[in-house]
C-alpha cells in the first residue's frame, strides 16, 4: 500500500514522544518490503479515551442538559495549539454520559484535510461488525483493544 492510516490506543498525553518511534519502524519495514520504490504516506492518529472532557448541548427549557448528539465534532477553543487533535462524539451514550474520543493528528502525509479526516473517523465508528450503530472509537484502535484483552 502507498496510504497507510494508522489508529494508535493506549497512549496517555505523556508518551507522545516515545510513541514516535512506532512510525519510524513503520516506515524501515515499509522500505524493506518494496525496496523504496512508491513514496510511504502515512497518517497517524492516537486515540485517548481515558480523559475528563465532556461535551453537552445547550440546556432545554426546562433546565435539563443532555448529551450532544453523535456526531458531534469540536476542534476549536479546547484543543491543543501544538497538535492537530478533535474531539469526536461518534455513539450515543445508552447510559449516563457520553465522553467523546479525544484524537490527536501527528503525522498527515496522505492528501487528506483535516475535516476530511474528521468524517472519515466518524464513519469508520459505524463499521465496527458486532454492533449495529456507532461506536465511540474508531475499529482499528477497538479491534486492537479487544485483541490485547484475549
Amino acid at each position: 500500500p502507498t496510504n497507510i492510516l494508522y489508529y494508535r490506543d493506549g497512549v496517555s498525553t505523556g508518551q507522545f514522544e516515545e510513541v514516535l518511534t512506532e512510525l519510524e519502524q513503520i516506515r524501515k519495514a515499509y522500505i524493506g518490503l518494496d525496496g523504496n520504490r512508491f513514496q510511504l504516506k502515512l497518517i497517524a492518529l492516537f486515540v485517548v479515551k481515558r480523559h475528563l472532557t465532556c461535551v453537552y448541548s445547550t440546556p432545554r427549557p426546562n433546565g435539563k442538559v443532555q448529551n450532544c448528539q453523535p456526531g458531534t465534532l469540536v476542534d476549536s477553543v479546547i484543543t491543543s495549539p501544538l497538535y492537530s487533535d478533535f474531539y469526536l462524539q461518534s455513539h450515543h451514550a445508552l447510559d449516563g454520559t457520553a465522553i467523546p474520543t479525544h484524537y490527536f493528528v501527528l503525522e498527515s502525509k496522505m492528501d487528506l484535510s483535516l475535516p476530511e479526516l474528521q468524517n472519515l473517523t466518524y464513519q469508520l465508528c459505524h463499521t465496527y461488525v458486532r454492533s449495529t450503530a456507532g461506536v465511540s472509537y474508531a475499529p482499528p484502535a477497538y479491534y486492537a483493544d479487544r485483541l490485547c484483552e484475549r
